[in-house]
């Protein structure tokens, strides 16, 4: 069996608690890998939690397990202190009485045979758990801050690297700014939230701006909707990655799209019999779109089209801004552009 291989991105005290002092439970997000590095998705698997007091080695006051499957992404989301529990009580827990540590073992077959993973230290904010946004992280030296990007909403994104440039590697989910700041005019596709955690969210031109100032094509670095450290695209970075595959794969058209695209046809229709490769790592999906008219929403695409914004204006019409698109197995950098109010994907690209 391959051994599991988590990648903590977060943990957080949820801001619900039963008093002033005692969280009710805390988030844990995690990307479970094997030991090849591939992302086990959609897959179940079983997590047990141990929180340790005082040292690594020291007394266990709290286990639990859960049983969950991975989401296509290989993102598993729970909440530890509503699990199975095993010994001792979450609630009893005295956050303040000195350093806890959360060890953590698998089992990817969802059984009961875990192996251990290993233990990070949790690290209270004395000042916060004084609050309703009572808040416990990580150490952040088991962070891999190198390979995972994570949005104000606790939404997690790996990194791919292509060309000279660090790309985001699966379409943005976020609902809010960096600040904190709610977004208006985001969608998820038909109005389910099953399909915005699966195919990302929809976003206005203004909602993926944040009101920063357009470019024309030169790169300056508009954030926009985009985690802190990351920023709207330019169509000239489209164009970058674009002809980046034209020179290191020598290929052309349609063959541009197969390179971006998921390998295989969960998020693709298959009309032309090309099926992405994704040898770039981009793994782009058929996100489809929306058009907005007033209250009424037209969404349509899903599984055929996915468009992408830049931060690049359209000269010849303040309606429209310029967007990268793909389509059956083609990849477009419009010279063209599209009305703002449309909601298209949003793909982050490094600072």
């Amino acid at each position: 069996m391959n051994k599991i291989i988590l990648a903590i991105i977060c943990i957080l005290f949820s801001a619900a608690v039963v008093n002033a002092q005692l969280p009710k439970f805390i988030d844990y997000q995690a990307i479970v890998r094997n030991s090849n590095g591939e992302i086990i998705r959609a897959n179940p698997v079983s997590l047990k939690f141990s929180i340790i007091s005082n040292s690594i080695n020291g007394q266990s006051v709290y286990t639990e397990m859960h049983t969950v499957s991975t989401n296509n992404f290989g993102v598993v989301s729970l909440e530890i202190g509503n699990g199975s529990v095993l010994a001792g009580t979450f609630r009893n827990i005295d956050w303040q009485s000195g350093k806890y540590f959360l060890k953590t073992f698998t089992d990817l077959t969802g059984g009961e045979h875990f192996t251990e993973m290993g233990t990070v230290e949790i690290l209270v904010l004395g000042a916060a758990v004084q609050s309703e946004n009572s808040t416990a992280i990580v150490d952040s030296d088991a962070i891999p801050n190198d390979s995972y990007v994570t949005d104000y909403d606790g939404n997690v994104y790996e990194r791919v690297e292509i060309g000279n440039q660090v790309w985001l590697s699966s379409n943005l989910k976020s609902q809010h700014y960096a600040d904190g700041t709610k977004i208006t005019g985001v969608y998820s596709y038909e109005d389910l939230n099953e399909n915005a955690e699966e195919y990302g969210r929809l976003y206005t031109w203004n909602a993926a701006m944040n009101n920063e100032v357009p470019t024309i094509r030169v790169p300056v670095f508009v954030q926009g909707v985009c985690p802190s450290g990351y920023h709207l695209p330019s169509l000239e970075e489209w164009e970058e990655l674009k002809n980046y595959i034209k020179t290191t794969y020598k290929v052309g058209g349609g063959l541009i799209g197969l390179k971006l695209k998921e390998e295989g046809g969960t998020h693709w229709n298959n009309r032309n019999g090309k099926l992405g490769n994704n040898e770039t790592g981009f793994s782009a999906i058929g996100a489809g779109s929306v058009s907005i008219a007033g209250s009424q929403k037209l969404f349509r695409d899903l599984k055929d089209v996915t468009t992408f914004w830049s931060a690049t204006k359209y000269a010849n019409n303040a309606d429209q801004a310029r967007i990268f698109k793909l389509y059956d197995s083609g990849a477009t950098a419009t010279a063209g552009g599209s009305n703002k109010t449309n909601g298209y994907s949003v793909r982050c690209v490094k600072d």
